[in-house]
């Protein structure tokens, strides 16, 4: 827990891969695009877990803006043969 509102707490990729259900090679393009906040300390990358809630809290207000009745872009489901 942190002490203060200036601590916070950090994962490495396969540990916050593993809280957003992604593999950890998309982690890392979650990173590298910016869609994720992450601090590298030498080798390895950091998540700060404020990250992924931000993550989550875009997400879900990306589904809820696409279930109010606005058409949806993009194909067609396929139909099977």
């Amino acid at each position: 827990m942190p002490e203060n509102s200036t601590d916070e707490m950090f994962l490495t990729l396969p540990q916050a891969a593993e809280r957003l259900q992604v593999s950890v090679q998309t982690m890392g393009r979650y990173v590298r695009s910016g869609r994720v906040r992450a601090v590298k300390l030498g080798r390895d990358w950091r998540v700060p877990v404020r990250s992924l809630h931000e993550l989550a809290n875009s997400a879900s207000q990306s589904v809820a803006s696409t279930s109010t009745g606005a058409p949806r872009l993009g194909k067609a489901p396929r139909k099977a043969p």
